[in-house]
């Protein structure tokens, strides 16, 4: 990457009302490193997921549509690296795992995290 690109990538991130933002080292994808992005939102907040249509979709997807059928979203959980494509039932654990992690961190109910994986499928 050009430091060009790089520099206007670490512009100051401006406040909005209702979100909270925040980048952490979980060792879920690299060792010390941050490996994941917390989203909060304020709760009340409106949250509309769309997904693919393809009845083969990676674990957190299957898991994301879970949630928002169950609950009031408040956290998105986003980490590196890999879209955990084909990962099959260990897959889908990994995934609860994580949003079980982040609800006991954050006191609130596990439907309430919602899991986005990032990467090439």
């Amino acid at each position: 990457m050009s430091s060009k690109i790089k520099d206007q990538l670490i512009s100051p991130i401006h406040p909005v009302a209702g979100i909270r933002l925040a980048a952490v080292q979980s060792n879920v994808r690299y060792l010390n490193r941050l490996d994941l992005v917390v989203v909060e939102i304020a709760a009340g907040s409106t949250v509309v997921g769309v997904t693919t249509q393809n009845a083969f979709c990676a674990a957190p997807v299957q898991l994301l549509k879970q949630h928002l059928e169950q609950s009031d979203a408040r956290y998105f959980l986003i980490n590196t690296g890999n879209a955990n494509a084909g990962t099959g039932a260990a897959g889908k654990v990994d995934a609860l795992v994580c949003c079980k992690g982040l609800a006991e961190i954050a006191h609130t109910g596990i439907t309430n995290v919602l899991p986005f994986s990032t990467g090439v499928i």
